[in-house]
């Protein structure tokens, strides 16, 4: 890797944790522990990305999500995301993700369970967050499928869901750059 990229993208990291703890002070204890899975040595999880925090928290802001919401975090890793939009917002959160090896242990208003997500219960939800870029167009589809079964807000990164009313559209940030995020109904 390109020292000076590698260099940027953990100065990226570094600003972005320092802001979100201050958002959400709870949940910095918590990551410091979440940060010592490394989910890049763990070959079931290839190819693996997080959300940073301050999109995270700006993509809250902007939906609106509060302590009254139940959310579900679909491939959500090793639970960071899952676990700062439940400390930041107060909402209930499941993280659902097919890698065993990467779900940590279940925290205050915060469950995880290994499966499909393209099959998982998606009924309780009041809102959905789907950072799916690596997903194929098959699991998309079934997703979508999924999704139209239930009456929950549905956010996506990168791409709308075809089949769904996108209700709202803004730009985020990435380490990697600027890509939108997409609010359906």
């Amino acid at each position: 890797m390109n020292p000076f990229l590698y260099g940027y993208v953990k100065w990226y990291e570094w600003r972005d944790r320092k802001k979100a703890y201050k958002a959400a002070p709870s949940f910095a204890a918590l990551d410091k522990k979440l940060r010592q899975t490394n989910p890049y040595r763990i070959s079931k999880a290839f190819p693996y990305g997080e959300t940073p925090l301050l999109t995270l928290k700006a993509i809250a802001d902007r939906c609106e999500i509060t302590s009254h919401d139940r959310g579900i975090d679909l491939g959500c890793g090793r639970g960071r995301s899952t676990h700062f939009l439940a400390k930041y917002s107060g909402c209930q959160m499941q993280g659902i993700d097919w890698c065993q090896e990467l779900l940590p242990a279940s925290e205050e208003r915060v469950t995880f369970s290994c499966e499909d997500i393209c099959a998982a219960d998606l009924s309780k939800a009041t809102f959905i967050y789907l950072y799916g870029t690596c997903l194929e167009d098959e699991q998309i589809e079934a997703l979508v499928k999924n999704l139209k079964q239930h009456p929950a807000r549905v956010i996506s990164i990168s791409y709308p869901l075809e089949g769904l009313r996108c209700t709202d559209q803004f730009v985020v940030s990435f380490p990697w750059g600027t890509t939108e995020a997409y609010v359906h109904t």
